[in-house]
């Protein structure tokens, strides 16, 4: 069941299942064997990581576009979830 949830999460909103890693916010829930979603960039382990909480972690490097699409996707992914 949780598998067909996940595929047509991914399927709708047009996300990519990445590596899976336990070092974020998401880590307690994942730990407790709570169902959980992290969403980052696709370059979070090639790129971002060399920003991320340093000084050159800016606001202007973010895209309001993406996250305009982003908050879509989540909202339909709890749609999703509510319905299942």
């Amino acid at each position: 069941m949780m598998k067909a949830i996940k595929d047509k999460i991914i399927a709708e909103n047009d996300l990519l299942e990445g590596e899976q890693w336990y070092s974020g916010d998401h880590a307690i829930f994942a730990f407790k064997e709570i169902p959980c979603i992290a969403i980052t960039a696709s370059n979070m382990f090639t790129d971002l990581i060399k920003i991320t909480h340093t000084k050159n972690d800016k606001i202007e490097l973010v895209d309001i576009n993406i996250l305009k699409q982003l908050s879509k996707s989540v909202v339909n992914i709890i749609g999703i979830i509510d319905k299942s």
